[in-house]
């Protein structure tokens, strides 16, 4: 079991003077909101889904913060908290409760999701963290396998890296993210706030190596970096912040230039702002004993290569041994992406510093027994704090606004904002939407360029390590990493101007989504069971849809009809006899020409069962238990029929009682393979009552310390019994007892009890069985053994050809 590691948000501190904390309105103005806002794009009618493993302390933090910073003005927004239960089986969604200080985590995912889409609905899904999965991990996968359409837009702001989440956990995102991607989600996770030491989170120095957010690093989700800001760096704040605040506390004048965020010693910005040079060596600012020990720190903007989501380290959590990383999808392919063949991270950026540089987020967060503060009217005494945990849900806002200007989901934006990216820079506009224009940027921008600042952190060790700062040669100065023209590891694509980012994507092409009705089917193996599958045209989408199922268990098929549908088909599950037993989640994918579709059904296999029946001869209303290790009774009934069903293949024991018979045999060995079994039959003869015996001969009874009459061992109570004379000790074994029944009887057997309370004494081992009709001369009918184990109290029954 390994820590699971939370994106990092850090209280801020002030290093430079003056703090320009941010508040929803400066959002909207930096990165460009407003202008969609009064076209009415502000989330209508869209979902976002926050995953989390806590609870929030209080829901009500969320509607402080909106009335607070002008937004409770959006009525159709709302905030939920769910605990996504799976569509069958145990539920493995238990309620987190309030796991401080993830709640701080959930809360500010809600208040700044809110933030960028004032009236999405929020929904916080959360499920209790396992001893070996992330709770939100389940929770995704508990959604996107119910029943129905799962919600378009999930945010993720947790994480681990590649080599200590392992192969098995690293796929089982992958592959989850990948089933979102089909069903039209699309998936934000934050990249992390470790730099490029993605294995070193939040610590005094890098001591891994490079490595990125396991979480992150899928080509199935959206990878968000973070980014600070340059005024205080280049002395400008004024120029871009209005000495006095609006009433929603809002004092952005416009685009603020922007810095890949870096808290660390082993940035160079933060080092020349020091006045040290270089970054690396003893004369470096993280050597300086003063200033430099206080920004020992790997806290940054998360960016890197995909290096260990396949195979192992073979030594200390490194990228080395038999890592690969997950191959370079290929829509990722941009001026400045470097041609390593793998997963590079971040996608975009936005926004993310802890105060190093002045700037911080403001959230409602009242656990103050926690670390909160109480959300008073005046924000300035809540709480503030940075991370990429605040830029992966904002930028799921944003895809909510495109969710709701083109009407229909997106799945991975990823494609869309390389092209974008890509004709931004065809177009010649590299120049003119660098981000270092600060106001003075393009008005047409997309995507803003950040090429000032870096990533590095400070390292020790020989992990990508040189002279006590990361680089990818241990040799030479080669940061990890810095940025440059188009994409780099530090801001990936860059920042977004929202609303042209919103303008400029694509219109929606006809398509159609799928459903299933019922959405969980439970089949017997050997049998079958049917949903139905509604295809709903979207966007004017009018044609034929081929239907296929993938992910089936062993053994099961599907088949529909009809295989191509404009409406509706009926899709059957046949399970063979053999199929294998348990749940899945198969999918059903729709494809008519280029436009793809799918929905999940739940499928349960249960095993095949049978049957097992006999008849009792004269053993009306007889007891017969079955026995394989748990045991069932049933009575027969008035003809001595009696039946067990829902039995497995297996051994079994069955047994019949009833009072005052002997029932024979006393117990028959049953195999059930494949089938039916029957005629497992048994006779019950009356018993010689016991009411008449008379005691003819012994030769030991215990009557002088124990009760222990010879004649209580036929007396009919199972509490009483005889037992041959210890006190003083009787003559050694064998002992002898003569019983006259009073009365010939045509004998088949004879039925002994032990004592009862488990005692050694009074209890047979070795029998011989003699029969007389006069008393004098003697028949052996049967021997053997009767109590092999000492303290076996169980009946046995002995039976034998009849005799007069």
């Amino acid at each position: 079991m390994h820590k699971l590691r939370k994106a990092r948000s850090n209280f801020t501190f002030d290093s430079f003077g003056a703090t320009y904390a941010l508040v929803p309105g400066d959002l909207a103005t930096i990165y460009n909101l407003n202008p969609l806002f009064s076209a009415g794009y502000s989330g209508q009618g869209q979902t976002i889904v926050l995953i989390e493993d806590t609870d929030v302390f209080s829901p009500a933090d969320w509607n402080v913060f909106r009335s607070t910073f002008g937004l409770a003005g959006y009525n159709s927004a709302s905030f939920a908290s769910v605990h996504p239960a799976p569509m069958s089986g145990p539920n493995n969604c238990g309620a987190p409760g309030i796991i401080a200080p993830n709640d701080a985590e959930a809360i500010l995912d809600a208040e700044w999701a809110s933030a960028a889409a004032p009236s999405a609905a929020i929904q916080m899904a959360s499920c209790a963290d396992t001893a070996t999965t992330f709770g939100g991990l389940i929770a995704i996968q508990n959604l996107i396998n119910a029943t129905g359409q799962p919600p378009a837009i999930m945010s993720i702001s947790y994480g681990q890296c590649e080599t200590v989440n392992g192969a098995a956990a690293n796929a089982a995102y992958n592959s989850t993210y990948q089933q979102a991607v089909a069903e039209g989600i699309s998936i934000f996770v934050a990249a992390g706030d470790s730099g490029a030491a993605g294995c070193d989170n939040s610590v005094s120095e890098a001591t891994h190596g490079v490595a990125v957010n396991a979480f992150a690093s899928t080509p199935y989700n959206v990878a968000v970096g973070g980014t600070d800001f340059s005024d205080s760096y280049s002395g400008t704040n004024s120029v871009y912040w209005n000495g006095t605040n609006t009433s929603t506390f809002a004092s952005a004048l416009s685009y603020i230039p922007e810095i890949p965020w870096n808290d660390s010693c082993a940035g160079q910005l933060i080092s020349n702002y020091s006045g040290f040079s270089p970054t690396y060596g003893p004369t470096s600012l993280c050597n300086d004993p003063f200033f430099g020990v206080l920004l020992q720190t790997t806290v940054a903007g998360g960016g890197g290569p995909s290096g260990c989501a396949t195979g192992a380290s073979a030594s200390g959590d490194v990228v080395n041994g038999s890592c690969q990383g997950w191959p370079k999808p290929s829509w990722q392919s941009l001026l400045g992406n470097p041609s390593d063949g793998v997963r590079d991270t971040p996608d975009v950026s936005l926004f993310a510093a802890d105060g190093l540089w002045g700037h911080y987020y403001v959230f409602c967060w009242s656990d103050t027994a926690n670390g909160g503060a109480a959300c008073a009217s005046d924000p300035s005494g809540w709480s503030g704090a940075g991370g990429t945990s605040f830029s992966s849900p904002i930028l799921a806002g944003v895809q909510a606004l495109i969710n709701q200007r083109t009407g229909t989901r997106q799945g991975n934006p990823n494609p869309v904002y390389y092209q974008l990216a890509a004709d931004q820079y065809a177009a010649g506009s590299g120049a003119g939407c660098n981000s270092s224009n600060g106001n003075g940027v393009s008005g047409a921008c997309v995507f803003y360029d950040l090429t000032l600042g870096d990533i590095d952190v400070n390292c020790a060790g020989n992990a990508d390590c040189y002279q006590g700062v990361l680089s990818t040669s241990s040799a030479s100065f080669l940061p990890a990493y810095g940025t440059t023209a188009g994409w780099d590891f530090a801001t990936g694509i860059g920042t977004i101007n929202v609303t042209n980012l919103v303008n400029s994507w694509p219109p929606a092409v006809p398509g159609f989504s799928l459903s299933a009705s019922p959405g969980g089917l439970s089949v017997q193996q050997g049998a079958s069971a049917s949903s139905t599958i509604t295809v709903a045209a979207q966007t004017g989408f009018s044609g034929s849809v081929s239907l296929s199922a993938s992910g089936l268990p062993a053994g099961v098929t599907a088949m529909f009809v009809p295989a191509s549908a404009t409406t509706q088909s009926t899709v059957t599950f046949s399970a063979a006899l053999t199929a294998a037993i348990g749940a899945a989640h198969p999918r059903v994918t729709g494809t008519s020409a280029s436009v793809t579709s799918a929905t999940t059904i739940t499928l349960t296999i249960t095993q095949k069962t049978w049957t097992i029946s006999g008849t009792i001869l004269k053993g009306s209303g007889a007891v017969v238990t079955l026995n394989n290790g748990s045991v069932a009774t049933t009575a027969a009934d008035v003809s001595g029929n009696y039946s067990f069903g829902a039995i497995v293949n297996g051994n079994y024991t069955v047994a019949a009682t009833k009072p005052g018979y002997i029932i024979t045999p006393s117990n028959q060995n049953v195999m059930v393979s494949g089938g039916d079994v029957s005629g497992v039959n048994f006779t019950a003869n009356i018993a010689v009552p016991q009411s008449a015996w008379i005691l003819k001969y012994v030769d030991s009874q215990e009557t002088s310390c124990v009760h222990g009459d010879a004649v209580l061992g036929f007396d009919g109570n199972p509490a009483t019994s005889w037992q041959t004379q210890w006190c003083p000790l009787s003559p050694g074994p064998p002992h002898e007892i003569q019983i006259d029944l009073s009365f010939n009887y045509n004998l088949i057997g004879f039925a002994y009890l032990p004592r009862q309370d488990g005692g050694v004494n009074g209890a047979i081992k070795q029998y011989e069985f003699y029969v007389s009709s006069d008393g004098n001369t003697w028949t052996l009918v049967s021997s053997g053994v009767l109590v092999a184990t000492p303290g076996d109290k169980n009946q046995q029954t002995v039976t034998f050809n009849p005799i007069a």
